[in-house]
């Protein structure tokens, strides 16, 4: 590397070891100034590229956790446009992903943006996919999940199911017969009562009883979810004309026949 680049780090280094101690002015000096360093080289690399980016990064969470979350937006827009240079350029990274993820947070859940987080779970997306090649990772899972919560805010019930599924589907290669897919499935169910009050019972259906099949086996801490989920799975069946088909496909998946029925 060279001196700009390494004058970058030390100060970049020197500003995130500052946000950690609570010192956010200081932070802030220190972070806009390696930033500044990084812009006027213009290049210097894979190296240069993802420490500017982890700049633009931590001075939009420096001004974020400062309850500054409009002058956090165009740094996380910024360090969105770096990133994609990298992955285009360069290659993805796991670090990258997670960033993306995270600004895909901010905008969610702090600035209430669903169209803004979906530019950044979709580009964290493209990142997990060329960084788990193939070989789906947790990560992989929760941006599918994050995506579909985006896509449900806005009403796309259809684009979101399909986003819940894959997540649940990773989930349980990954965790099965753990708590892990709890969550997956309960937004699942979520998905399936938008169907249901939309009169699309098939569709309602379907996520109920993915829905169901995943939480068979969990611990008995997730029991009201499980009870939660078996109801409005049996519920749907009810509303299709009966629970007959109900009660023979949870006995291929091991309930006692009896106690279905009860």
């Amino acid at each position: 590397m060279d001196d700009a680049v390494l004058k970058a780090r030390a100060c970049h280094d020197a500003g995130v070891a500052h946000l950690r101690n609570g010192e956010v002015d200081v932070a802030l000096a220190e972070l806009l100034k390696a930033e500044e360093l990084l812009r006027e080289k213009d290049g210097g690399g894979l190296r240069a590229a993802n420490l500017r980016a982890n700049c633009l990064h931590n001075i939009g969470c420096a001004y974020r956790d400062n309850q500054m979350a409009d002058e956090a937006v165009p740094y996380f827009a910024e360090e969105l446009d770096v990133l994609r240079l990298v992955r285009n350029g360069y290659r993805a990274h796991r670090h990258g992903a997670s960033h993306l993820h995270e600004v895909g947070n901010f905008f969610m859940n702090e600035k209430g943006d669903a169209d803004a987080a979906l530019e950044y779970y979709q580009e964290a997306l493209l990142w997990w996919t060329e960084v788990d090649c193939e070989a789906p990772h947790l990560g992989t899972a929760r941006c599918h999940s994050k995506l579909g919560d985006a896509f449900a805010t806005r009403g796309d019930i259809g684009i979101a199911s399909e986003h819940h599924h894959k997540s649940l589907n990773i989930q349980k290669e990954l965790h099965k017969g753990t708590d892990r897919v709890r969550k997956v499935a309960t937004k699942l169910c979520s998905l399936g009562t938008a169907y249901k009050y939309r009169g699309e019972e098939d569709k309602a259906l379907v996520c109920f009883k993915d829905a169901f099949e995943a939480v068979q086996g969990l611990s008995p801490a997730c029991r009201p979810v499980i009870i939660s989920i078996f109801v409005n799975f049996i519920d749907a069946y009810k509303a299709r004309g009966g629970t007959g088909e109900a009660v023979r496909h949870l006995v291929d998946q091991g309930c006692d026949a009896a106690a279905v029925e009860t």
